[in-house]
């Protein structure tokens, strides 16, 4: 429940009363409500409890008030001091909050020169590092495609010389499935950094991107 709705269902159950009190009342949760703040909201229309119970004790306040004109009402004043000192006790929360959330800035601009330079010096080493592996992969990649063509053109020529000298065409063969083998390995084990390993780096800096920034919080209706 929210606060529209708790002040819907308020007005409804005090339908029976003055629309001079209902409004009186009214106003004053409203404003209670606002003053402890969308992040409190929830947390004190629990403490308020059911509007049906809040509507009741209302009653009982206007009843008394009735009775004894002359006399304030024990129940209301003992009420309404609660809920002002818990209002007191989450602003001077908010307040502490606010001074460290300060202080943290003060010590950060304070600090400035110490981890500025740190923060460089590893965002520097991780992206070395990527580019390093990004090299040696593009790397391994065209000698995979050199070592594919260098075993076809020397394929082709064993098949020639097959029928020129047979040991030179068999030898300059059986090379050519050699290195048309590394070649293949190579390029299946770029394939294979491609599919797995990116992913993965890119699935580590993202999870580290989330450790370092804070979620956004979306305010409550």
């Amino acid at each position: 429940m929210n606060k529209t709705e708790f002040l819907n269902q308020l007005a409804l159950q005090l339908s029976d009363i003055s629309p001079e009190e209902r409004e009186e009342a009214l106003s004053y949760y409203q404003e209670y409500i606002e003053d402890a703040g969308l992040e409190n909201e929830e947390a004190l229309l629990q403490e308020l409890g059911s509007p049906q119970k809040v509507a009741s004790d209302i009653k009982k306040d206007i009843n008394q008030r009735t009775t004894y004109s002359d006399e304030a009402s024990p129940n209301a004043v003992a009420t309404r001091t609660e809920a002002y000192n818990q209002n007191e006790k989450r602003n001077s929360k908010k307040e502490s909050n606010k001074s460290n959330l300060a202080l943290i800035l003060v010590l950060a601009v304070a600090l400035c020169p110490f981890w500025i330079p740190l923060v460089v010096a590893v965002v520097s080493v991780i992206f070395s590092a990527i580019i390093t592996i990004l090299a040696v992969i593009f790397a391994v990649g065209i000698i995979g495609i050199a070592f594919l063509l260098v075993g076809i053109v020397l394929f082709a020529l064993g098949i020639y010389n097959l029928f020129l000298s047979p040991f030179v065409g068999a030898l300059l063969i059986g090379i050519s499935l050699i290195i048309f083998a590394l070649g293949i390995l190579f390029t299946l084990f770029t394939g294979w950094i491609c599919g797995k390993v990116f992913p993965w780096i890119i699935k580590q800096l993202s999870a580290l991107w989330h450790r370092i920034t804070p979620p956004r919080r979306e305010a409550h209706s």
